[in-house]
């Protein structure tokens, strides 16, 4: 039989194996390069490479940028110390959902369902929880691209916050004279909700996450719970004011995500709210596989978009998680009413994987991106919470029914042995394709054909290594699948110039400026080719307004543009 507290023995034990398995996953990564948004988000973003850039703090992502600023400080951009810090995110996430899951088993609903051997079930769930949250390969989206350090720190802060609100609540529940020894849990998790809000969007759910928890796990009168849960539901207004605020405070030193949007992101036109609602309903499926399969995981998805819900792939997937959702309750209520601690921790898993996707899963389309596998790192805790207790009852239910003589917990640690074991073989495994951006966008390009954006990024890298006529296919094939990619005009225009063949290149950057009259590289490159002909005219022309459009990161050409033109009447 168990004790009711966990040892510090256990705890080591815990800690170690975590340690060991998540250094062990991702010991291959740590000499990975910037990829894809961290270009915009940390090589070239000035903002991050002076800590006094980073007052006053009004940026909705503001404690990430920070952490980047450190990085940089201490160590420029060598990349390992941004892997080394997302790694150590990484393993705090997984130690603090293991005490997370155990608190549950301490609170006064759990424990008046005088569930038999609870003590054991506590510890398999959350150590299941636990191990397979970290090992999980859909993880390295998270873990393996630096920027989603956003996803990893913010899901930190808001696990952290709940974990303290738990802790703060037990403490007040059993001692409710002794505010001030309680003081110690509840004003480390208001802090930490307040981090949590300043670091990514997805946090703005967190208050209704613990108002939740509360009217779930704890009782008392509805009056003083309210009083307990009123400072966390103020701070929902942390993001908007800070959103407010950045506005204010914005300038051209943080342009350079922007500039990569356009050609990076925006290369397939904007998405409707209504389009993206309804093609997230499909992308939940996708979300449910790769957790229970995560195989064929790339970096950028060619996700179909739907424009009618009355679509019967739409329509089914509609059908099925509103279903679910439906099951869900009646099985929460079932759980209520029999205190079957297993039902609820089922259906509690499934509520947190809805609300805490549903910040990028619903009606704010983000780009045109419905879908990314680092969106899944907050929401997969509620749906391994699910599968871990689902696995536990279909153990039980089995032994009763079957009259099994092997031991519950020996079968479930024999299954959750071979699952971790897959587990990280397949999370080590997709970690080699990030050892390069070539083999990144060569994995995303072969499994996305029929997407722009891997092949425009594959044709970067080519063109960088001089690669010409392998960069070139890629640039015809983002024109073929979407002719009015400006920048894939201005770069395979880049290529000719290089190769001498003037006139190609001056018709790719007409093309460009074609569909994007304000690209900044296509008028200085334009005018550069007119001067290059004697046209003095247009060359000035072309220049003048690359001049107006130039962001800090071309001042150099911008002083040398000036000093050609100046003299012009």
């Amino acid at each position: 039989m168990r004790r009711n507290h966990l040892t510090i023995k256990e705890f080591s034990l815990v800690f170690v194996v975590l340690a060991l398995g998540i250094f062990s996953i991702y010991s291959n990564i740590f000499e990975a390069p910037f990829v894809f948004d961290d270009i915009g988000n940390i090589v070239e973003n000035n903002k991050i490479k002076n800590l006094s850039n980073l007052w006053p703090p009004v940026d909705t992502r503001y404690i990430t940028y920070l952490t980047f600023s450190l990085n940089y400080y201490i160590g420029g951009l060598d990349p390992f110390g941004y892997h080394l810090v997302n790694i150590i995110i990484h393993l705090a996430n997984s130690v603090i959902v293991f005490l997370l899951v155990l608190t549950l088993f301490k609170t006064p609903w759990v424990r008046s369902t005088k569930t038999e051997r609870l003590e054991e079930i506590a510890f398999a769930v959350a150590v299941t929880t636990a191990l397979v949250f970290a090992f999980h390969p859909v993880h390295t989206s998270a873990v393996t691209y630096v920027t989603q350090r956003f996803a990893a720190l913010a899901t930190a802060f808001y696990i952290l916050s709940l974990l303290l609100y738990l802790r703060w609540r037990l403490a007040h529940y059993s001692d409710d004279k002794h505010l001030r020894r309680s003081l110690i849990y509840l004003l480390p998790a208001l802090a930490a909700a307040l981090c949590a809000q300043a670091t990514k969007e997805i946090s703005f759910t967190l208050p209704f996450v613990i108002v939740l928890f509360e009217f779930v796990f704890y009782t008392g009168r509805i009056g003083k719970r309210i009083l307990y849960l009123t400072p966390f539901l103020v701070t929902l207004i942390t993001i908007p004011v800070l959103f407010l605020a950045s506005s204010y405070y914005s300038d051209a030193s943080v342009s350079a995500i922007t500039e990569i949007n356009k050609g990076f992101i925006a290369d397939e036109g904007p998405v409707s709210r209504y389009s993206y609602l309804i093609t997230e309903f499909r992308v939940i499926f996708t979300y449910f596989r790769l957790m229970l399969f995560p195989i064929n995981q790339h970096l950028d998805y060619a996700y179909p978009l739907f424009e009618t819900f009355l679509n019967p792939r739409v329509f089914i997937s509609f059908t099925l998680l509103l279903a679910l959702i439906l099951f869900s309750i009646y099985l929460f209520i079932k759980s209520r009413r029999e205190k079957n601690l297993l039902y609820l921790l089922m259906t509690m898993g499934v509520f947190w994987f809805f609300i805490t996707i549903s910040i990028e899963s619903s009606i704010i389309p983000l780009f045109n991106d419905v879908i990314f596998e680092h969106r899944l790192y907050l929401p997969s805790i509620g749906f391994i919470l699910s599968l871990s207790t689902l696995l536990l009852y279909v153990i039980f239910s089995l032994k009763k029914k079957l009259a099994l003589k092997r031991s519950v917990m020996s079968t479930y640690y024999t299954i959750l042995v071979l699952i971790l074991i897959a587990l990280s073989v397949t999370a080590y495994s997709r970690n080699m394709v990030w050892q390069s951006a070539r083999t990144l966008w060569e994995d995303s390009v072969a499994k996305s054909p029929e997407k722009p954006r891997p092949h425009y990024n594959l044709g970067v890298i080519y063109s960088d290594e001089g690669l010409f006529e392998k960069a070139k296919i890629e640039f015809r094939t983002v024109i073929d699948l979407y002719p009015a990619s400006s920048t894939a005009h201005n770069n395979l225009g880049n290529i000719y110039y290089l190769e001498g063949k003037i006139m190609k290149a001056f018709y790719e950057y007409k093309d460009a400026l074609k569909y994007d009259p304000d690209n900044i590289e296509a008028n200085y490159n334009l005018g550069n080719i007119y001067e290059s002909l004697g046209n003095i005219k247009e060359s000035r022309k072309y220049y003048r307004i690359f001049i107006e459009n130039a962001t800090p990161s071309y001042s150099q050409q911008v002083y040398e543009v000036k000093s050609k033109i100046m003299p012009a009447p």
